[in-house]
């Protein structure tokens, strides 16, 4: 493996870190396709807000087509990506075209991609069809919280992360981590929270990593690389890199640097990209700090479990 590090000032660093610091609570990695009329629009619109709200992508026409592209290859494009699609079902619903082609694609989907389900939303007393009839649905009929309440959880319930957390300390430096990792549009995505304390310091180092795969990073693709581990399987990757060519930066008090690396097999062929948010928090007289980022891999990477 081999990684390259290289500054990067043009992040959206107040968007990332809310997303990073998110990630690491949210219960979803899904992606929701929202499959509706446009006389429900209103309800749409307010459900939309509510799952992003929850740290649920959302895919929906209205703010996902551009001028100019082809609507059929957009839509099935998006279905792709997604995890679930929600069919919004009220009294309009199946006499749009467009939703029976949707629905259409979504069971073709279904059929094609393991985890991938056509979920019926109800929001009004309507007789489902014979292709959605027999499937579970979610009830908004009666109450909006209590559908949104049983929405989430089914969408929790059917992502694929997973968590982990743990301390590192010695006679020196105490480290605490965090990390979430899981398949968005069936591709690996870890995200890492790390903070480091010096005993000797009145302040601390909070360090936030997004990794991503490239389309070679699928389940089925990892595995057949006899990679279990992903998660170790980066990490260890980064400390064995970084702990040859360190990765440092120079901190200022609140002041957080950014940048991006990545982490490359030495086929060539796989690949995960990662984006880094470091910063100084606490009280340090004003003084500048120069950190190491390399250096945290090598404390939470276990090289027992990379291959287990």
């Amino acid at each position: 493996m081999s990684c390259g590090v290289a500054k990067c000032p043009d992040l959206a660093g107040l968007e990332i870190y809310l997303y990073w610091r998110r990630s690491l609570s949210r219960g979803s990695l899904e992606m929701v396709f929202l499959s509706y009329s446009h006389t429900d629009l209103d309800f749409v619109k307010r459900l939309s807000q509510r799952l992003i709200q929850s740290d649920v992508k959302v895919w929906r026409d209205e703010y996902k087509l551009l001028p100019g592209d082809s609507l059929t290859d957009r839509i099935r494009g998006a279905i792709d990506q997604a995890s679930i699609l929600c069919v919004v079902v009220s009294d309009r619903t199946f006499a749009s075209g467009w939703i029976q082609q949707e629905i259409d694609a979504g069971l073709l989907r279904e059929q094609q991609k393991a985890g991938f389900s056509v979920l019926p939303i109800l929001i009004k007393d309507v007789q489902l069809p014979g292709v959605l009839g027999d499937r579970l649905w979610i009830d908004f009929r009666e109450s909006f919280e209590d559908g949104l309440s049983h929405l989430l959880a089914y969408i929790n319930r059917t992502s694929a992360a997973d968590s982990m957390s743990g301390t590192v300390e010695d006679a020196q430096y105490f480290l605490y981590y965090a990390a979430e990792e899981g398949w968005v549009g069936g591709l690996y995505d870890l995200a890492f929270d790390i903070v480091s304390f010096d005993r000797e310091e009145r302040f601390c180092i909070l360090a936030l990593v997004r990794f991503r795969g490239n389309e070679v990073a699928t389940q089925e693709g990892l595995l057949k690389r006899g990679i279990q581990s992903v998660k170790n399987y980066v990490l260890c990757a980064c400390s064995h890199e970084f702990s040859t060519n360190p990765a440092r930066v120079e901190l200022h008090p609140n002041k957080p640097v950014r940048g991006k690396f990545y982490v490359q097999a030495e086929e060539g062929d796989l690949r995960f990209d990662a984006q880094f948010e470091v910063k100084m928090l606490g009280a340090n007289r004003g003084e500048t700090t120069i950190f190491n980022v390399g250096a945290l891999f090598s404390q939470v990477c276990r090289p027992d479990e990379e291959r287990k």
